[in-house]
């Protein structure tokens, strides 16, 4: 939560958990789409947002989970930062952080290292929450797109490093300048400035046009080729203007971050085996999702679906496009051709009699929320069981699955659309 949202906390003490996934839960063949999709939480690729919020870091020596604070401070190291060992803690004069350890204690917070702990941070929370100046923010998703008074609009590409650097003078409490520098960024927002602020980005003067308001609540920088320019928008009414946003971006795990419905079908299927499998996977997940995460996950079906359901909630349909009537409506809108007979993925085809089809997608009846196609969850019960740690999306932001009778469906083809939601190019 601290290296995700750093503009929340007047200071941060983390001591347990784990803050990579791959090493911690044993995961060293992962494909790649899990692979950047692990990208989202592992909190030491995010290490570097510790430039804005203080940070103190804990581990026992004989505590495994000592790891958890290591990796973050081992990769502010690459950052370029410098700590100094003192004993079993680890101290810098770059930024406000501290790392403690504890000799021959196992998972609990040593009494010694505590008290070090309030002493470090207690006078840090009396000076309260501090908004800087200077911004540096990393991010691998538009699920975490703001450092203060810098918000990410669009990626060049997700789950790969995006990093803003952001310096802004003032004079008073009005703001005459900010220079910036971007990694795969190419939209962004400014707060607190307006259309007098000398906006500078990769030591390029950035043009403001005729016609923006002259006060907004933000100003928003979007970038052609190598020349960044402001706007007045991000979005154009056409659909053809799909983009990944925060909170529009998948992957399929991400519909249910918000309200969300879930829509059986009551229609005649074209294929059985995909209907049957749409049944059971809905049924999996109402129980699961009341099992462990204790509460009922909402149903309706097909015919049952109103406007008001539309505009409110991330819809996730169960079914086929025969048998599901609001999967109906929007299937020749999806960016993946699901018919009776195949599902055409780019130039590859797949038997429908023998497949099914899992996908999010902004939906073509109301596209600031969520569609989601015959999945809950992508994980379930086994990891449930096991460790948070493997609580990550595992199929993307599209699967297609080959159903086999009695058995789990082997994922033959999961991925991810491109920041415009279509397929990426070479499918």
């Amino acid at each position: 939560m601290c290296l995700h949202h750093p503009d929340r906390w007047a200071a941060v003490e983390g001591g347990a958990g784990f803050t990579e996934t791959i090493r911690y839960a044993r995961l060293p063949n992962l494909p790649e789409h899990q692979r950047q999709s692990v990208h989202i939480y592992d909190a030491d690729k995010y290490a570097l947002n510790e430039f804005n919020v203080p940070l103190v870091g804990y581990g026992g020596e004989d505590d495994p989970q000592i790891l958890a604070a290591d990796n973050v401070r081992q990769q502010l190291m690459r950052e370029g930062f410098r700590f100094e060992a003192d004993g079993l803690h680890w101290r810098t004069k770059d930024l406000r952080a501290l790392f403690l350890g504890s000799p021959r204690t196992p998972h609990r917070f040593h009494p010694d290292a505590k008290a070090a702990s309030n002493a470090y941070i207690d006078p840090i929370v009396c000076e309260g929450r501090v908004v800087p100046d200077h911004v540096r923010f990393v991010t691998y998703t538009l699920r975490y797109p703001r450092s203060f008074w810098v918000e990410v609009e669009g990626l060049g590409k997700h789950y790969e490093r995006a990093e803003v650097d952001a310096h802004r003078s003032r004079e008073g409490s009005r703001v005459t300048s900010v220079k910036m520098k971007t990694q795969n960024v190419r939209l962004f927002a400014l707060r607190d400035v307006d259309v007098t602020t000398a906006v500078e980005e990769d030591e390029q003067p950035v043009k403001f046009p005729s016609g923006l308001p002259s006060n907004p609540d933000r100003i928003r920088f979007a970038k052609t080729g190598e020349k960044w320019s402001a706007v007045s928008s991000f979005d154009s009414p056409s659909r053809r203007s799909l983009r990944k946003k925060p909170g529009l971006q998948g992957p399929i795990d991400d519909a249910f971050m918000d309200a969300f419905l879930c829509v059986r079908p009551t229609g005649e299927p074209a294929q059985p085996a995909a209907h049957d499998y749409a049944l059971d996977a809905a049924d999996r997940f109402e129980r699961e999702h009341a099992k462990w995460l204790r509460a009922d996950a909402p149903f309706k079906n097909d015919v049952d679906v109103t406007d008001a359901d539309i505009r409110d909630n991330n819809l996730v349909l169960f079914g086929d496009p025969a048998g599901n009537a609001v999967l109906r409506r929007m299937q020749d809108d999806l960016p993946i051709r699901w018919s009776g007979d195949e599902i055409r993925v780019g130039s590859k085809t797949y038997d429908a009699a023998e497949h099914t089809l899992a996908l999010i997608y902004p939906n073509p009846l109301n596209p600031e929320r969520y569609v989601v196609v015959n999945s809950g969850h992508t994980f379930g019960e086994a990891e449930f069981r096991g460790t948070n740690a493997l609580l990550f999306p595992s199929w993307g932001d599209y699967a297609v699955l080959h159903l086999q009778e009695g058995e789990a469906p082997e994922v033959v083809e999961a991925g991810f659309f491109d920041e415009g939601w279509g397929l990426e190019s070479g499918k």
